[in-house]
């Protein structure tokens, strides 16, 4: 791990409709808690189950980097309990 690495924290959602923006703000850390509560709940998981954004909402993929964030059991078991493949 590298400390006080320079690094901006950013989520793209591509869809066949519309496209969703999220930007870390540089104090904000995608790690535990916050990136399950404010980034997949608050954001992604709306955005995906909105059916004016994604055109199928029941195949939904979503496709990550294996940031730790993401690899995280915690983070792993809210997708797959929210219905998302990845």
């Amino acid at each position: 791990m590298i400390q006080n690495q320079a690094c901006i924290g950013i989520w793209i959602i591509f869809t066949a409709r519309k496209g969703y923006l999220i930007i870390k703000d540089e104090e904000e850390y995608w790690k535990g808690h916050y990136f399950c509560d404010t980034v997949l709940i608050q954001h992604v998981f709306p955005f995906l189950k909105n059916e004016e954004n994604v055109m199928h909402v029941n195949e939904v993929t979503l496709v990550h980097d294996k940031a730790p964030c993401m690899k995280a059991n915690m983070t792993q078991q809210l997708i797959h309990d929210n219905d998302a493949s990845f």
